[in-house]
């Protein structure tokens, strides 16, 4: 008899410790309180232009968020976010997220400065430079943007003008569409027998004197060779240094547009001053280059400006020149694929040169008119 309830109370004990550590496990994973997920802010800390607005979120569904702009640590007594902050002055903002029945979030923090905004710039606007040693002369602010060739080279096809390529506006743009509203995206895969033909254009359009001539008669065709222009109705194959704008002559009286001479580009570059890029030893805060473009062009005049005001002279685009190399001609200024030590890097005295034929996405121009 001692035996069999022996048995049965070890039955029971048994039974009990299984029931009990059952139970215990059940009742642990009921009792684990999940946690709210961490706010985000929409504007990582940061320098920002005044008026910035700044939103949090939070993924937990259902959960509230209170925030304080004071430096103190946020609670469920803190203020209720429940609209955008208006960043005005400097503020670090820190945010919990509360939901009942779940543990308060982590305090998420970011703080941010003011920074005035830059004034807006209207690109290819003429800017007056003197005191170069081959004289004064005007050059254009920015890059020529894709909507100014745009608008020339409609007028210009339709005036006898031929071009070896249609245009694209910046890197990822499509050649010859028409340009994007408000875009500020410089105009590249040309030519440097585009670029001339199309400052003879502009300059009869806006009825200037056209610089180029050939053979005595104002100059007027881009030849293509060997089919590198994107324009498939020139169908001409000229070799460098045989085309018509590399054989056209420059006329000193004109006050159309033209391409900048090296000395010309270099000085205004320098914008008065003996920096390593066109207003800066800083590269990142004059130019768009392989660093920080993210491998495309930029809308121009978004970087900072040298002491003349002109942008983008170094990086974004590489630029056309008048200078000539044998049958290659002058390109400045390095572009969006450059990085800092490269050949054809954004440095304002780095030179270097292409065939006049050649087109590429990293390749545009800015304008020059002689000033007398």
């Amino acid at each position: 008899m001692k035996s069999i309830l022996k048995k049965v109370a070890g039955v029971v004990l048994v039974a009990g410790f299984v029931f009990g550590m059952f139970g215990c496990a059940n009742g642990t994973t009921d009792s684990i309180i999940k946690t709210v997920e961490t706010p985000e802010f929409s504007v990582e800390s940061s320098a920002v232009i005044n008026g910035t607005e700044v939103t949090i979120s939070c993924s937990t569904e259902g959960a509230k968020i209170y925030y304080t702009t004071d430096g103190s640590e946020p609670t469920a007594s803190s203020k209720e976010y429940t609209t955008a902050i208006t960043v005005t002055t400097a503020v670090t903002i820190k945010a919990i997220a509360v939901k009942e029945g779940m543990n308060d979030s982590a305090v998420a923090s970011a703080s941010y400065n003011v920074i005035a905004q830059a004034p807006e710039v209207t690109p290819d606007t003429m800017v007056k430079i003197t005191g170069c040693s081959t004289g004064d002369f005007y050059i254009s602010n920015t890059e020529l943007t894709y909507a100014k060739w745009y608008k020339v080279y409609q007028w210009a096809v339709k005036n006898g003008y031929i071009f070896q390529d249609l245009g694209s506006e910046g890197h990822r743009g499509k050649n010859g569409a028409a340009p994007s509203a408000n875009s500020k995206q410089p105009v590249n895969r040309v030519s440097w027998r585009d670029a001339v033909v199309w400052c003879n254009a502009a300059s009869e359009m806006e009825g200037l004197t056209p610089v180029y001539e050939y053979e005595g008669s104002v100059l007027k065709e881009a030849e293509n060779y060997e089919s590198r222009g994107s324009n498939t109705a020139n169908k001409t194959n000229v070799n460098a240094g045989d085309g018509k704008a590399e054989k056209a002559t420059v006329r000193a009286d004109a006050n159309g547009y033209r391409l900048p001479t090296e000395a010309e580009w270099e000085y205004a570059a320098k914008g008065g001053a003996d920096y390593t890029y066109s207003g800066s030893d800083n590269i990142d805060d004059v130019a768009w280059y392989k660093g920080n473009s993210k491998g495309t062009s930029h809308d121009v005049g978004t970087k900072d400006a040298n002491g003349y005001g002109l942008y983008d002279m170094s990086g974004n685009l590489s630029e056309w020149c008048q200078k000539i190399w044998d049958l290659q001609r002058g390109l400045r200024g390095g572009n969006f694929f450059s990085s800092e030590n490269s050949l054809n890097n954004c440095g304002v005295s780095q030179t270097y040169s292409d065939f006049p034929y050649e087109r590429s996405n990293n390749y545009g121009f800015r304008v020059c008119r002689n000033a007398n």
